[in-house]
């Protein structure tokens, strides 16, 4: 069975009279596991502050007031015989109803009913009654807007106040309160702000029982209107929420918030037709329906169980003690076979211990010798990596070692080699020094006397700048240019230099070309300047000095001015007449002539 930590319910469930609960909706805590840390929140229903309205349903106007703005009758017309009970004074008291015009509200201690229309003492009083008017102030019977507003209110005023409530344990009074909830003003169904008593302590948070009061009043002005010691185990569940809750709730009714639903008191909850005919729910019996089959003549009669379903219910009693008697007796016989049984048991679970330890072992043997397997497949695979690596190093040493023989014999191949080649060099500079001495001697540069850097070729002068050029005959300018150029390409033979602008010498009909610039039209220029533009002469004449520079810089030789052409050229000729190579300097090769 559930404990008290936990309030879980069983299957069973509370039936409510009178009460028409969803067939899904169940609580889920028992009745005795109901505590107040389970408490979440309160409500209130029909608020007043009457306290007599509050526990009295028993009418205190004439029964025709409730139809006397809708009816049209005259005012002599029957009216319902009136009831006088009897006070709790000894003597009752007829109530006159209400005219249409004189609206003020009658206030009667005792219990009143209405008369037949004249005003009178019951039962002998000796106070005089008002008395009713024979006409009416309106003869339509109909309200004005005015009077209605007024009426509502009234009612308003009479029922709508600030209101709160407070908790309470032990003896209930106000030094003992656990909580005090917020004010809410004006309602006559307040809603109060949910709360969490699990906080309290457990000499709070495990108690079943508590003391609710209400109170109200205005502007700090509060007074007692209801006070409700309540068992929680005493609650009835109405549903998870108030939505599917459709029967009226009576004055001043408390309602009850959970953890698992909403719950209430059913002390004044009115009783439905419907439910006095339900069978209250057995355990494993269908409903009989001779539970409630009296039907009520009034209001007063109370529904109670028939013979024939009290009786059902004793021998399902009887039946319930011998199902438990069984199954104890079962339970007792159990124990003892297991007792007798026991070192048979005993020996079972034991040979069944020991085949779950075998299948265990079994499962480990297999596993490491499968890992056993894979290892051994790993060392074969590492021996012969390492047998194949020790092949490839024994194979490298031995070609190394043959590589050591060529080299030391190729190192004796290099030196006389490098002996070939020193004596090479030196018999190609002999001979580019003698190529440049027949070369000189075929095309003589000589100075001109009293001319500081202009030197003739062949007995043609060559000057040195575009402006003398123009002074000078064009076929001699022709001729020389065309013997220079025919030096440099010559030149560029025999130092094994490619020139960068490449040279067609036709003596005084010679070409220089251009293939690398960016130029539109025709990249071979004319060294002659008869019949020629002048400025692609002028363009072929520098191309022609940029090849003798490129010479001179192949032989390490430092150029003053490309401008002085037959100059940087007989200055080239005697370097490398003298023997100079690419690696000496202009200063040694002037110090070596």
């Amino acid at each position: 069975m559930p404990s008290d930590s936990d309030g879980l319910r069983t299957p069973d469930v509370d039936f409510v009279p009178g009460i028409e609960t969803m067939s899904r909706e169940r609580p889920l805590l028992l009745p005795s596991g109901r505590k107040l840390r389970h408490l979440t929140g309160i409500a209130l229903r029909n608020f007043t502050t009457s306290v007599q309205k509050a526990q009295s349903h028993r009418s205190t106007r004439s029964s025709d007031d409730d139809v006397l703005a809708g009816a049209w009758k005259s005012a002599a017309a029957g009216k319902l015989p009136a009831r006088v009970e009897e006070g709790s004074g000894g003597g009752g008291v007829l109530v006159p109803a209400k005219s249409e015009v004189d609206l003020t509200r009658v206030d009667v201690d005792g219990d009143v009913d209405v008369g037949s229309g004249v005003a009178g003492v019951a039962g002998g009083g000796g106070g005089a009654g008002l008395r009713r008017r024979s006409t009416r102030g309106n003869p339509l019977g109909l309200e004005s807007p005015m009077t209605r507003q007024k009426r509502l209110e009234d009612v308003a005023a009479g029922r709508m106040a600030d209101v709160f409530f407070s908790l309470h344990v032990g003896g209930g009074s106000e030094e003992d309160s656990i909580y005090i909830s917020e004010v809410v003003s004006k309602s006559m169904n307040p809603n109060f702000q949910s709360f969490e008593l699990s906080h309290s302590g457990p000499h709070i948070s495990r108690l079943d029982k508590v003391i609710v009061k209400i109170w109200a009043g205005t502007q700090e002005q509060f007074r007692l209107i209801v006070e409700l010691n309540i068992a929680l185990s005493a609650l009835q569940f109405i549903g998870k929420n108030l939505e599917n809750f459709r029967h009226p709730f009576p004055s001043n009714s408390i309602i009850f918030f959970l953890s698992d639903g909403i719950y209430t008191t059913f002390m004044d909850m009115p009783l439905s037709t419907s439910a006095l005919h339900r069978e209250l729910p057995i355990r494993g019996h269908a409903p009989s329906a001779s539970i409630y089959s009296i039907t009520p003549a009034s209001d007063n009669l109370i529904p109670t169980a028939s013979y024939d379903s009290i009786m059902k219910l004793n021998n399902l009693e009887a039946c319930i003690q011998d199902a438990a008697q069984t199954s104890a007796k079962v339970a007792q016989q159990i124990n003892q076979i297991l007792s007798r049984e026991s070192p048979a048991m005993t020996l079972l679970r034991s040979v069944s211990q020991e085949r779950e330890s075998r299948k265990t072992l079994q499962a480990y043997l297999t596993s490491e010798q499968k890992r056993l397997r894979a290892a051994k497949a790993r060392r074969a695979s590492l021996q012969r990596s390492l047998t194949v690596r020790r092949e490839a190093i024994a194979s490298g040493r031995e070609a190394q070692t043959i590589g050591e023989k060529y080299l030391k014999e190729a190192a004796i191949g290099l030196d006389r080699c490098r002996r070939d080649l020193a004596e090479t060099r030196r018999a190609i500079v002999h001979q580019r020094s003698r190529i440049v001495e027949d070369l000189q001697s075929i095309y003589p540069i000589e100075p001109i006397p009293h001319h500081p850097l202009s030197f003739t070729i062949l007995s043609h002068p060559l000057s040195n700048t575009p402006q003398t050029h123009e002074d000078s005959d064009p076929d001699v300018l022709a001729a020389a240019l065309g013997y220079v150029a025919h030096v440099t390409y010559l030149l560029s033979f025999y130092l094994g230099i490619a020139l960068r602008y490449p040279l067609m010498p036709v003596n005084s009909g010679s070409f220089v070309r251009d293939p690398i610039s960016v130029i539109a039209g025709a990249r071979t220029f004319p060294l002659w300047p008869r019949g020629s533009v002048y400025f692609r002469f002028e363009y072929a004449v520098f191309l022609l000095n940029k090849d003798v520079e490129q010479l001179m810089c192949a032989q390490g030789l430092w150029v003053m001015d490309i401008r002085h052409t037959l100059a940087n050229l007989k200055y080239l000729l005697l370097f490398v007449g003298a023997g100079g190579t690419a690696g000496t300097t202009g200063r040694s090769a002037g110090e070596a002539l």
